[in-house]
C-alpha cells in the first residue's frame, strides 16, 4: 500500500467537499429562485384582491373609513355592532400589505404544503387582510383551502354591517380573484356570541343569511369545535387535511386555555390546555396535522423580517 501524507489526504477531502458544494449550488439556487417567484406571485394576487375590493366599494358608494388611509377596503370602523373585542389599528394596516401573502406562503412551505394539498382555514372578521393573504398564498401554491369564517371582528377589522368579511369574500369570488368561499359561518363573539353592542348578534346573523351560508352553532365550546371539525371533514371528503391555519382570535379556533400564550407562526408544540378549553388548533395538532396561528401581526412580521410601515396616502394593491 502506498503511503499518503495526512496533509495530502485532508487536502483531497476538502477538494471533494468543495466540488460537491459547487455541484449542489445551482440546485439550491433554483429552489430559492422558485420560492421567491411564488412569494412574488402571492403578493401580486393579494394586490389584485385589494384592487377588486377598492373598486367594489367605490361602485357601491361606500367610500372608505377615515382610518383606511391607504384605501384598501380592509380597515373598518373603530366601533360598530360587529365589534367583539378591542383591536390595534397599526396591526390592521400592516395586515393589509400585499407582502403579507408572501410571508404566509413561506409558512405554508415550511409546514410542507404543496400543490393539491387541502388546507383547513379558520377566518374571522378581525384581520381581513390576513384572510386574503392566506387565500393568495394557497392560490400561488396550488393548494385547496376549505374555509369556515366567523363574522364578528375586533376594532378596525371587517366591522361595517354592509361590508363584513363574508361580503368581501363574495366580491372576490364574483370577480374571479379566488374560486373559494366559506363552507359555513358562525356569528363570532365566543360561545355566548358576546358583542360589545347588543345588536351585534342580529347583524352577524343577517350577514350569514345574506351570503347564503349555513350557520354553525353549539351550546359549549367543545360542541362548536366538534361541529366545525366535522364540517371540515365533510368538505374535504376523502382527502387528508394537510394543514390547519387560524387567522385571528376566534375561541373555536384557538380555545380558551388559561394563559393563552400562542406565538404567531407555525406551532410545533402547544402549551397544556384542559380538554373543555381546547380549540381547533389543539384538535388538529393532536391528530398530527401541522397548525399555523396568524395573530399578533407586528410580531409575526418582525420575526419573519417583514416590518412594513405603510406611508400615509400610499394606495396598497397597486404595484408590488
Amino acid at each position: 500500500m502506498r503511503w499518503v501524507e495526512p496533509k495530502v489526504r485532508l487536502g483531497r477531502l476538502f477538494c471533494v467537499v468543495a466540488l460537491a458544494l459547487v455541484a449542489l449550488a445551482p440546485l439550491e439556487w433554483g429552489v430559492q429562485r422558485e420560492r421567491a417567484a411564488h412569494r412574488h406571485q402571492a403578493s401580486r394576487i393579494m394586490a389584485e384582491a385589494i384592487r377588486a375590493l377598492r373598486e367594489e366599494r367605490v361602485a357601491r358608494g361606500l367610500g372608505f373609513t377615515p382610518d383606511d388611509r391607504e384605501r384598501t377596503g380592509l380597515v373598518g370602523e373603530e366601533m360598530s355592532p360587529l365589534v367583539t373585542t378591542l383591536g390595534h389599528l397599526p396591526a390592521k394596516r400592516l395586515a393589509a400589505e400585499p407582502a403579507m401573502a408572501g410571508l404566509v406562503l413561506d409558512l405554508f412551505q415550511q409546514a410542507g404544503v404543496g400543490p393539491g394539498d387541502v388546507i383547513a382555514a379558520g377566518f374571522s372578521g378581525s384581520l381581513p387582510g390576513l384572510n386574503i393573504a392566506v387565500l393568495a398564498a394557497a392560490r400561488a401554491l396550488g393548494a385547496v383551502p376549505l374555509v369556515i369564517s366567523s363574522v364578528g371582528a375586533s376594532q378596525w377589522g371587517a366591522t361595517e354591517p354592509a361590508w363584513t368579511w363574508l361580503d368581501m369574500e363574495a366580491v372576490l369570488a364574483a370577480r374571479g380573484v379566488f374560486a373559494v368561499r366559506s363552507t359555513a359561518a358562525a356569528r363570532g363573539g365566543g360561545v355566548r356570541h358576546t358583542f360589545l353592542l347588543e345588536e351585534g348578534r342580529a347583524v352577524a346573523e343577517t350577514a350569514i343569511r345574506r351570503n347564503g351560508l349555513r350557520e354553525l352553532t353549539g351550546a359549549t365550546l367543545r360542541e362548536q369545535v366538534d361541529v366545525h371539525l366535522e364540517t371540515y371533514r365533510q368538505a374535504a371528503a376523502r382527502h387528508p387535511i394537510a394543514l390547519f391555519v387560524n387567522v385571528g382570535g376566534s375561541s373555536v379556533n384557538v380555545g380558551t386555555c388559561e394563559g393563552g400564550g400562542l406565538r404567531p407562526g407555525i406551532l410545533r408544540r402547544l402549551p397544556p390546555c384542559a380538554p373543555e378549553r381546547r380549540g381547533l388548533l389543539h384538535r388538529f395538532s393532536a391528530e398530527g396535522v401541522p397548525v399555523i396561528h396568524l395573530l399578533d401581526v407586528r410580531r409575526l412580521a418582525r420575526e419573519h423580517g417583514l416590518l412594513v410601515a405603510p406611508q400615509p396616502g400610499r394606495r396598497l394593491g397597486g404595484t408590488v
